[in-house]
């Protein structure tokens, strides 16, 4: 199964946003140990399956058969990251107002754990350069838009509690898009509909590719969704449009889009917006 499946989560849970934390929550503590517990064991997949291509540091992969074999878990490592990153934060957001909730330690040790395996992600990608480079191209352009979709969904949350921020890849930049959103003139809840469509466009076009570890995958999905208690029943991950509103737009540049949905001309058909 694709792996759009964690990625489409991630939009749901900031899609909720903040206006929606009394009708959502409180959390099933049960389901947030359920969530440590799959990605924990997620990590020790990771981990075995990284030590079959390692060796010696100073072994390269220098073949084409070891270089392809690796890909996959690479790339599940760095694109399951955003939801462990926008899953902490929500929690965490959530914790103000739900003090018997200790979620918070919980996600943050599952988003350590994840650092990690990035880490191990990021040594091959250099070990790859070299055999692979149009393939490691074309994966730090994927990384860099996965960072700023995640820094979005994360700014979500931005305001509700503490050191929300650091659970963005880039903080500040987190920080900018709270400001620039929650300043912005009109109904801000339409500009934060806008801007998870526009990422949801973007992961349309995206060669997003088949998933490792697919019972841990879903473990981890279903152990959110459980988290969610009674207002959140699906068995399978949550649809693809999941702020429920059709744009007669689709915009395939999440970066493109920020920048003239941010300060738009007045000839820009996405200024009226």
């Amino acid at each position: 199964m694709s792996l759009r499946n964690q990625l489409d989560l991630a939009v749901e849970i900031s899609g909720l946003g903040p206006a929606s934390l009394n009708d959502y929550f409180p959390l099933f503590p049960e389901k947030l140990a359920e969530f440590w517990a799959a990605s924990k064991a997620r990590l020790e997949c990771w981990s075995r399956q990284c030590q079959t291509y390692a060796g010696p540091s100073e072994k390269s992969l220098d073949t084409e058969v070891d270089s392809l074999a690796i890909l996959p878990v690479v790339n599940e490592i760095l694109i399951t990251e955003p939801l462990t990153r926008v899953w902490a934060a929500a929690v965490s957001a959530i914790e103000p107002a739900n003090t018997d909730l200790q979620g918070e330690p919980v996600v943050r040790d599952a988003l350590q754990r994840h650092l990690t395996a990035r880490g191990w992600a990021l040594r091959f990608i250099a070990r790859l350069a070299i055999s692979c480079p149009e393939i490691i191209e074309n994966l730090h352009s994927d990384c860099r838009r996965l960072e700023r979709w995640t820094d979005l969904l994360v700014a979500r949350w931005i305001g509700c509690g503490s050191r929300i921020h650091e659970f963005a890849p880039n903080p500040g930049r987190a920080e900018d898009f709270h400001q620039e959103f929650s300043t912005s003139p009109g109904d801000v809840e339409h500009w934060w509909r806008v801007a998870f469509r526009s990422i949801t466009s973007g992961m349309d076009v995206m060669n997003i590719p088949d998933e490792v570890n697919a019972e841990q995958n879903r473990r981890i999905e279903k152990s959110i969704l459980a988290s969610l208690g009674r207002h959140v029943t699906r068995d399978t991950p949550p649809p693809r449009t999941p702020c429920g509103e059709e744009l007669d737009f689709a915009f395939t540049d999440i970066e493109g889009w920020l920048e003239a949905a941010l300060n738009p001309t007045a000839d820009d058909p996405r200024a009226i917006l």
